[in-house]
């Protein structure tokens, strides 16, 4: 069995759903975004269903759609001669529909966003609406645009309900890497899936710390060696400072921050509800986690931070800090003082 083909078929998988989306999605987005009809809601939300759907549910009634018993799937095998469902082209239709709330909702976003005052100023200079679009639009809009492009094509890498549904396991036709971690499972080849599963979408967050450690200086080491860009998802800020160069910050599909680590997590830049200055008093760590209390304004505040944070830190007793705090994070900032 070729180790390499199921993830060979997924970045063609995802590079064609992506271009795809990328080609008619802006468009469709466009006229989403600057169409008056009253009935618009009803296309937003067809557009939407596959975030409300089951994958599985969803695959289902794709395959009753492009299968060998439906208008399209008899049309489609009169003119190719051969079924729609169960082949790679069944498969790039089934992600084109999958992906399209997360590629249509951030362009349609983007466009939405740009300013009104722009678009009437270049209409009032007599401007064509295309060449508006192309001009000013598009480049004003191409965040969102990128936003919506990486949400698909790693939305599409890790597509499974869907895929197996409308596609099966036919290997070296639709058997995609998530399919083969499945198939690796049902076949007890544990070791064969978890190298699979290593590879995709954020790796190491399931590894004991000692593996995570060991592999985290094995990737910066393999990075620095080949020099190459290298787009590495997580959720882990620690992760974020030992391996990248350059940070995006996604939320709710859109680019919040961007930067290097130091400016994005410590900088000015940082965007905090709560920020507290004050002393370490007390510092208290397992293998995993540590508990620190710092002293502000003569009231104690304990945070828990990864006891890897306080090493790379240096953090000790009596050295100045800042506490930002936000609904879904705290992050612990030491204060470098001149000696």
């Amino acid at each position: 069995m070729d180790f390499a083909a199921p993830f060979l078929l997924t970045l063609k998988l995802s590079t064609i759903t992506t271009s795809l989306l990328f080609i008619i999605g802006i468009p469709f987005a466009y006229w989403l975004a600057f169409s008056r009809l009253r009935l618009k809601f009803i296309v937003e939300s067809v557009v939407a269903l596959p975030l409300v759907l089951p994958p599985t549910v969803l695959g289902f009634y794709l395959l009753m759609a492009i299968g060998g018993n439906s208008f399209v799937g008899r049309w489609y095998e009169g003119i190719f001669d051969k079924t729609l469902a169960f082949s790679f082209q069944g498969l790039v239709v089934g992600s084109f529909i999958y992906n399209l709330p997360f590629s249509i909702r951030p362009f349609q976003s983007a466009f939405t966003g740009v300013d009104k005052k722009l678009l009437e100023a270049s209409w009032s200079l007599g401007r064509s609406k295309l060449y508006t679009f192309f001009f000013i639009i598009f480049p004003l809009s191409r965040q969102g645009i990128i936003t919506g492009c990486v949400l698909t094509f790693a939305h599409t890498v890790g597509e499974f309900g869907v895929i197996l549904m409308i596609g099966g396991n036919i290997p070296g036709v639709t058997r995609v890497a998530s399919v083969a971690i499945y198939d690796e499972v049902q076949a007890l080849n544990y070791g064969t899936a978890n190298i699979y599963a290593l590879l995709l979408d954020e790796p190491l967050s399931a590894l004991d710390m000692e593996t995570r450690l060991r592999l985290q200086e094995d990737l910066k080491r393999i990075i620095q060696q080949f020099q190459t860009t290298t787009l590495f998802v997580t959720h882990d800020v620690t992760e974020v400072y030992k391996l990248a160069d350059y940070v995006v910050v996604l939320e709710a599909g859109r680019v919040i921050k961007q930067g290097i680590p130091e400016d994005v997590f410590m900088g000015r830049r940082l965007s905090t509800r709560i920020q507290i200055a004050g002393k370490v008093v007390d510092i208290e760590s397992d293998s995993i986690m540590a508990a620190v209390t710092v002293l502000h304004e003569g009231q104690y505040f304990k945070t828990l931070i990864d006891t890897e944070e306080v090493s790379r830190l240096n953090l000790r007793i009596g050295d100045n800090v800042v506490i930002g705090a936000k609904s879904s994070d705290v992050i612990l900032c030491k204060v470098l003082t001149e000696t």
